[in-house]
């Protein structure tokens, strides 16, 4: 009887841990160095990349990445490994280093110093942004290590310069050094709303952001309704305030992330709405990469599902700008990639580039691992541009939208048709 229960014991333990270790799920995928315990390095890139290092699960290396054939070869125990550096194959300058803390799981390395180290561990895991900043998801953890002792603050991301300032002095044991890192790294030095702006004619001015009624209400009520399009700004905390669109504006930098520095730019969007899919809005998005021959943005629509009784939510959109173009175009939605709108585009704009991307992204036996790739990493559709412009001139549909004129140009246009 009891040979019969730990044999069934063992056998339901089995089931239980069994789809743990083969369906363990696959994570943005990048190039990676693995330095093993017993002294051993692997390296992967090119067809051989690695899932993020994610919670405490095991690394997962794959093979024939991002086609048809795409599999994962192995899953690597935390206890083997020593480290793990990892980065996106079109960003080699930008590279961090994971260890496996056994009291937290895989955390990132901030701060190396004779005394201290310092780490992130976040619960939904790291994400490497396409212009090498890295981004943390859920609850996150500063840990600091001390010989052999580990303190950790919960969300830093979450409390004022003051407030973090106060319990970051807690877990540094004095080290003054390590706190002013820390501040820095972390975008702890400044209110939240300190920014630098680059203004339209090329001056810099450094100052603060108000979010005030007027100004919400305003972007809320405008031609986009979710594309932020004007800001107000003082030069001092409580100084004469002035209201700029992003006809004035080109650039905001903000410095409460100095890991995954926040800027948003000015662009021209296409934001198509019924029987208008060539229209085009001007205002400020994330910028997540930018080169001579594009940018990759973030921002966000209203999407609404949900039949008799709908329910509306902001959804994020990833859109790609070539350099240019009339304007930014969609990439992918929610995570569901669509290019429908950029290669309507195309067509017209540049029948040749528009063969590139159809082959690449639809034509092709692998075109589901491309576009898992974009997802992973949105700035190598540039990488196709940058071929193009090789053998081709570039774009030369440039925008010409403006906030102020958004209104007045569709009436116009609608007169005339």
């Amino acid at each position: 009887m009891m040979r019969n229960l730990v044999t069934g014991g063992l056998i339901l333990i089995s089931a239980m841990c069994a789809p743990i270790a083969e369906g363990a799920k696959i994570y943005q995928l990048t190039n990676a160095r693995v330095y093993h315990k017993d002294g051993t390095v692997s390296e992967y890139g090119g067809d051989s990349m690695l899932s993020m290092p994610r919670k405490k699960d095991a690394l997962q290396p794959v093979e024939k990445a991002y086609t048809k054939a795409q599999t994962k070869t192995d899953e690597i125990a935390p206890a083997k490994v020593d480290s793990v550096v990892v980065w996106l194959p079109t960003v080699p300058d930008k590279r961090y280093t994971f260890v496996y803390l056994p009291k937290y799981g895989w955390s990132t390395v901030i701060d190396k110093a004779p005394q201290s180290n310092s780490y992130v561990y976040s619960d939904g895991g790291f994400r490497l942004r396409p212009d090498g900043g890295l981004w943390f998801y859920d609850t996150q953890k500063l840990i600091v290590e001390r010989d052999g002792k580990y303190k950790d603050l919960k969300n830093p991301y979450d409390q004022s310069p003051e407030k973090f300032a106060e319990k970051v002095a807690k877990i540094s044991d004095g080290d003054t050094a390590l706190e002013a890192r820390l501040k820095y790294l972390l975008g702890r030095e400044y209110p939240e709303n300190y920014v630098r702006m680059v203004k339209m004619d090329g001056d810099t001015v450094f100052g603060y952001l108000h979010y005030d009624a007027k100004t919400i209400a305003k972007n809320l009520f405008s031609k986009s309704g979710t594309l932020l399009q004007y800001i107000n700004f003082s030069e001092e905390p409580d100084g004469k305030r002035t209201r700029y669109s992003a006809d004035d504006i080109s650039e905001i930098r903000w410095f409460d992330n100095n890991i995954a520095p926040n800027t948003r730019v000015s662009l021209s969007m296409n934001s198509p709405v019924m029987f208008k899919v060539n229209k085009y809005t001007r205002g400020f998005s994330w910028l997540w990469d930018r080169r001579p021959s594009g940018c990759i943005v973030k921002w966000e629509v209203w999407e609404t599902s949900g039949g008799r009784n709908p329910v509306s939510r902001l959804v994020p959109i990833v859109s790609v700008y070539f350099e240019g173009a009339k304007g930014a175009f969609m990439l992918y939605s929610n995570g569901s990639v669509s290019i429908a709108l950029l290669l309507n585009y195309m067509k017209k704009a540049a029948p040749e580039f528009h063969a590139m991307l159809k082959e690449y992204y639809e034509d092709s036996p692998d075109w589901k691992g491309h576009r898992n790739e974009l997802k992973d990493n949105p700035s190598t559709i540039l990488n196709l541009y940058e071929e193009y412009l090789k053998t081709h001139d570039p774009i030369d549909d440039r925008p010409d939208v403006k906030v102020s004129d958004d209104e007045k140009e569709d009436e116009k246009k609608d007169k005339e048709k």
